[in-house]
Order: C-alpha cells, then sequence, then structure tokens
C-alpha cells in the first residue's frame, strides 16, 4: 500500500508561507512600485509555487507525472519561443541602429507598472539592468532607432525607465523636415506633445520628430526618433504652436529594449 502524505502539518506549514506572501505584497515589499519588489521578485516566485504544493499532494501518482512532463514541454517551448524573440530582437537592433553597438545593453522588460491592458497605458518601464551592469540613472533607453526613455531609478540588478510619454519627461528636439526646434513633453496616457514650437516654423502632419542633443543630464545622442506628428495646433495669436504626438514603438509589446551606456 502506498503511503500517504501527512496533509495537515504541509498544509500548516504552507498556508504560513502563503500569508507571509501576502503580507508582504500587501506592504509593497515584494510586489511594490519601488526597485526592492524587482529584487526580490524570484522569492515572491518561489514562495508562490511552493505554497501551491499542498493543492497537489496526495494525488494520483500517473496523474502528477503527466502534468509533470506536460508543464516541461510547455516550459521548453516558452523557452524556444524567447530565445528566437531575443535573437531577432538582438539582429535587428544592431542591423537598423546607427548607435555603436558597443555602447548597447541589452535589457530585457520584466514589468510595465500601473499598465493594464485597454485601461491605462506604460508610463514606466522595469527591466533587468541595474548598477551591476554599469546602469546609470539618466542613460537614454532605445529600441532600433527609437527613444523609449531614460533611466529614472536603479538598484543593484534592475532599474525603472522612465518612458517618454511619462507626464515628468521632456527633452529639447526638432523636427525632421523643416528642423523646427520645440521640447517634447509627455502627458500621461501614451501621449505626448511638441510644444515651445515659434510661429514663423513650419509643422508638417507626418513629419517625424528627432532628439537634438541633449547634453545635460539625459546625455541623449542626436538624430534619434522620437515620434511623429499626428496633429499640429496654431494659433495666429498665440507666440508659440504646439503638435500632437505619437510613438512609433508599440511599448507594451516590447521584451527587449537597449540601454545606452556611453
Amino acid at each position: 500500500m502506498e503511503k500517504r502524505t501527512p496533509i495537515l502539518p504541509l498544509f500548516i506549514f504552507f498556508l504560513i508561507l502563503s500569508l507571509g506572501v501576502f503580507f508582504l505584497s500587501q506592504h509593497q515589499l515584494l510586489l511594490g512600485q519601488g526597485l526592492l519588489g524587482n529584487a526580490l521578485f524570484p522569492i515572491e516566485s518561489l514562495l508562490y509555487q511552493t505554497s501551491r504544493l499542498p493543492f497537489t499532494l496526495g494525488t494520483n501518482p500517473e496523474m502528477k507525472r503527466l502534468q509533470a512532463e506536460n508543464l516541461q514541454l510547455k516550459t521548453q517551448l516558452v523557452q524556444m519561443r524567447k530565445l528566437q524573440n531575443d535573437d531577432k530582437a538582438l539582429r535587428d537592433q544592431f542591423e537598423t541602429s546607427s548607435i555603436p553597438t558597443h555602447n548597447l545593453l541589452p535589457a530585457q522588460v520584466i514589468g510595465l507598472p500601473s499598465f493594464v491592458p485597454g485601461i491605462t497605458k506604460a508610463e514606466e518601464m522595469l527591466v533587468d539592468k541595474g548598477t551591476s551592469d554599469s546602469v546609470e540613472k539618466g542613460q537614454p533607453v532605445v529600441y532600433k532607432d527609437s527613444l523609449i526613455g531614460i533611466v529614472g531609478k536603479v538598484s543593484d540588478h534592475a532599474a525603472k525607465i522612465t518612458l517618454i510619454t511619462n507626464k515628468s519627461f521632456s527633452l529639447t528636439a526638432q523636427t525632421n523636415e523643416t528642423s523646427a526646434p520645440g521640447v517634447v513633453k509627455g502627458i500621461g496616457n501614451g501621449q505626448m506633445v511638441l510644444d515651445n514650437v515659434v510661429l514663423s516654423d513650419t509643422l508638417h502632419t507626418g513629419d517625424t520628430v528627432i532628439t537634438k542633443g541633449d547634453t545635460g543630464e539625459k546625455n541623449i545622442p542626436e538624430g534619434l526618433i522620437v515620434g511623429k506628428i499626428v496633429a499640429v495646433e496654431k494659433n495666429p495669436a498665440a507666440i508659440f504652436q504646439g503638435a500632437n504626438m505619437q510613438s512609433l514603438v508599440s511599448i507594451e509589446k516590447l521584451s527587449e529594449v537597449f540601454i545606452i551606456t556611453h
């Protein structure tokens, strides 16, 4: 006769683990928006998986074996697809980017705080590179030749990226066709504007907006694509004109980005 696993003591143990996960997440130590949450993410994942074990104990051994094999196959397929996507992203980046490849640090996207599909847009991005990888606050983050944002907060093994549509983001830029200078400002919800353009300059719908080369804290190279103009707002009685902009990159679909480490 198969020896039965004592359920009650194990159940109590794993229940305590589950309550620990809940407590830590409620206090934003594991799932909080700070960088500490990313550093502790592997611990959270381990505790979560471990806390589920009581629900699988005592089941049919053959069923458990089949479930384990099925899970392993699915995991291998996911890992294979991820490797294919990462390899393609690297090839695309190095084939299309004008940035010296030795200055580019690949970083995996590990989170989009506050992003809810169909409801809210991403304003920040978490990546798996930090100070141990020579990542510093203010470094630009790109995908191909498009600017994604700049590094904000940094820990040893993770960084929070402020995206170009974030309300706290701004930088000097110019249009590609007419070289009209202005200031790109994020206005939230995935949107941004080109502001402070003098009335005598010409703005065209569909024109690309590129960086001028910021020598301040951001140290952003010249010629990176910020987005395109989708609507021009010009009032003859105003001092300046402006335009609504749209990024050329679907931020929420990115699995890998590149940090310019200089």
